[in-house]
């Protein structure tokens, strides 16, 4: 890559970075917007959600940014930011490690705060509550699609890493060619390349037909949704310069698109009769969940469904009989695989995803379904970790358990409850 300007702000990144927020408790967050916001002239809305609209200068129409507010990641007494070259990372001082920063969007808050700084004329929204199923754009979709009338473009800096540019998210095919003809030396500048995503608030603003063109760029978070997640301030720099620069040279230029009817896969299953024995007779029934290709109930008393969840992204669904819990993952992203599992196509490490809702393995260097994905090996290496407990699949039981408590079994190619009787 070219050497670029650094129009990064460190400080106000790491100070961003610092504030603690998840789905259920995003008031520090929403506060430090707001008193960021005061700071700015700029019109400033809230509805009935939380979600925040910003407006800034006067015109007829204006480019748009979107971002989530919440993060994946448990609240911790003493979160600390530190910096480290190019990196920055998060350390909880009470328990004497690293733990998840939070890039994942916290950085595209910062993006969003420093482009209504520098951009004189612009639209912007923070959504809340995009991990658990994008309610804050859903809500703002369905309540107040009209605010998105006079928008040119939206584009969402929440994507992992250095160099995607995703155009189709989530199966909804989200920006025009007409929009990326335009801007492709811009993302030739800063190395970004066209590919396909799996879900973010962007996509719930196409498939709701807003009417123009939607993006979701790479912003430099690296290992999200884990402990060990970092932020890489170049990686940062890159996705502010080439926003700064479309929303530079197209400020008013509309960009119009309606996405096509999307297609639905079909729900890949297994026969679970055989551990169908080990299941209480009345299950605990936790939350709705929309698929991932399809739009997510609104649920109206947040709070109250807040407190059915057991750690961040996963509720108790049902027992074994000796009481051995099993968990329905209830975030909306998509699970990456190990380092060492690969593409039986294409043989790419680090593009297999498991879409929990679809109930399938998606590889995104290919941009379609794994031709492995029937090998049980592969779920082998399938790990979430959530709040100090790491959570593994069993595709028989359709169930997720605590490591600990699981066993993988050769002879049926599936984790299993560490007593099941055999």
């Amino acid at each position: 890559m070219e050497k670029i300007k650094n129009r990064i702000d460190v400080r106000f990144l790491a100070e961003t970075l610092a504030i603690q927020t998840n789905s259920y408790d995003d008031h520090d967050m929403l506060t430090f917007i707001k008193n960021k916001l005061a700071q700015i002239n700029v019109t400033v809305q809230e509805d009935g959600y939380g979600n925040i609209y910003v407006t800034k200068g006067i015109a007829n129409d204006y480019p748009c940014l979107v971002a989530h507010v919440d993060t994946v990641h448990s609240l911790v007494k003493n979160f600390n930011v530190f910096q480290t070259g190019d990196t920055l990372f998060a350390f909880d001082s009470d328990k004497g490690k690293q733990c998840g920063i939070g890039g994942d969007d916290k950085v595209g808050v910062y993006i969003l705060l420093k482009a209504l700084l520098d951009i004189p004329v612009l639209k912007a929204v923070f959504f809340k509550d995009e991990e658990v199923g994008r309610k804050g754009s859903t809500y703002s979709i369905y309540n107040h699609k009209d605010w998105y009338n006079n928008c040119n473009y939206i584009i969402q800096p929440d994507r992992r890493d250095f160099c995607d540019l995703i155009t189709n998210s989530g199966g909804v095919d989200m920006t025009s060619k007409e929009f990326l003809e335009e801007t492709q030396e811009i993302a030739d500048k800063y190395e970004y390349i066209e590919t396909i995503g799996l879900c973010t608030d962007a996509d719930t603003l196409a498939s709701g037909h807003v009417g123009v063109s939607c993006l979701n760029i790479s912003c430099g978070y690296v290992n999200p949704h884990s402990s060990y997640e970092i932020v890489s301030i170049e990686g940062v720099n890159s996705a502010y310069n080439y926003i700064f620069d479309v929303l530079s040279e197209f400020p008013h230029r509309r960009f119009e698109h309606i996405p096509p009817k999307k297609i639905y896969s079909t729900k890949w299953s297994k026969d679970a009769g055989y551990y169908n024995q080990l299941f209480n007779s009345k299950k605990k029934k936790g939350p709705v969940q929309g698929k991932l290709f399809g739009p997510d109930p609104l649920i109206s008393d947040v709070y109250a469904y807040a407190n059915k969840i057991e750690f961040d992204n996963f509720v108790l669904t049902a027992q074994t009989k000796d009481k051995q819990n099993l968990y329905k993952y209830v975030g909306i992203k998509a699970i990456p695989f190990a380092l060492d599992v690969s593409c039986g196509k294409c043989k790419e490490l680090r593009s297999l995803f498991y879409m929990p809702y679809e109930g399938r393995i998606f590889c995104t260097k290919c941009n379609d379904f794994a031709t492995n994905e029937d090998d049980l090996d592969l779920f082998k290496h399938l790990e979430v970790d959530d709040n100090d407990v790491t959570f593994v699949f069993s595709v028989y039981a359709d169930s997720w358990m605590d490591k600990t408590e699981a066993k993988w079994d050769e002879t049926l190619k599936c984790w299993v409850p560490d007593d099941m009787p055999f």
